[in-house]
């Protein structure tokens, strides 16, 4: 199943080493000196780049084993619930040392703009703003993904590249600002298939929101990564993100904004 929130074989170590290595400095600190945001832009190159090499094998190779997408464990399904899904990606293969599944870009709409009980499907963020309000979302939502399994079923990692844009607003009496984001999920899993035992770590803008006429009031770029026990660590800012570890100062502005 896929969520919003949110394979170690040669073609693949690149990025995963580029996760370990924002790891590594987050734990060195700030006084490092790195520049997190070329780590983050080159995160999210590096994954399109995979994404793409698996669409190129899948449209030039007419002699792949396919693979059920349901017979894997679990199931390369794409589900957003209650907006989309469960649709079964495109096409699975199997090779020499893997299991192969992608999911063509696709575009989805998430929430339906309406307000705190007036029914429909709205998309609460969970943020509660001071002025007694929640943060809702309405946004358009685009898609692309590549999972690699083992041979025998078992999910190993996932690359999963995210484009929307739409609006997030006042629960009580609509007032709404600009969404956007533009980012990269991946997610890795040891030992392979025990889906507790998730590392998901993002790339690049996840949530950033501007007033109506343009200005930032909350930016949303760097490498976050979330570990199976709960915690997470950063570089860069992810206002969402720190809202939910604690920290509501990065959502403050917004709330100001549509109150």
């Amino acid at each position: 199943m896929e969520h919003k929130f949110s394979m170690v074989a040669r073609p693949y170590q690149a990025l995963l080493f580029l996760a370990h290595a924002a790891i590594a400095l987050l734990i060195a600190g700030p006084a490092s000196g790195i520049d997190f945001s070329s780590v983050h832009l080159d995160g999210v190159s590096n994954g399109k780049a995979i994404i793409s090499r698996a669409f190129a094998v899948a449209a030039g190779s007419h002699g792949l084993q396919t693979v059920d997408p349901l017979s894997l464990n679990p199931p390369a399904l794409i589900e957003y619930v209650p907006w989309f899904g469960p649709i079964p990606y495109d096409k699975c293969w199997k090779d020499a040392s893997e299991i192969t599944c992608i999911a063509y870009f696709r575009t989805f709409q998430v929430g339906d703009g309406s307000l705190e009980g007036a029914g429909g499907e709205p998309f609460d963020t969970g943020v509660a703003c001071d002025q007694g309000f929640g943060l809702y979302q309405q946004f358009q939502n685009t898609w692309a993904i590549v999972r690699f399994y083992t041979l025998s079923g078992e999910v190993v990692s996932r690359y999963r590249i995210e484009i929307g844009e739409g609006t997030v607003y006042n629960s009580v009496n609509g007032k709404a600002a600009k969404l956007k984001f533009d980012d990269l999920y991946v997610s890795t899993w040891s030992p392979p298939g025990v889906l507790e035992s998730e590392t998901v770590t993002i790339y690049g803008n996840d949530w950033s929101v501007a007033m109506l006429k343009g200005k930032p009031l909350a930016q949303s770029h760097g490498v976050a990564t979330f570990f199976p026990d709960g915690t997470w660590q950063q570089a860069g800012e992810h206002p969402i993100d720190a809202y939910f570890f604690g920290d509501p100062s990065g959502v403050a502005p917004v709330c100001a904004y549509v109150k």
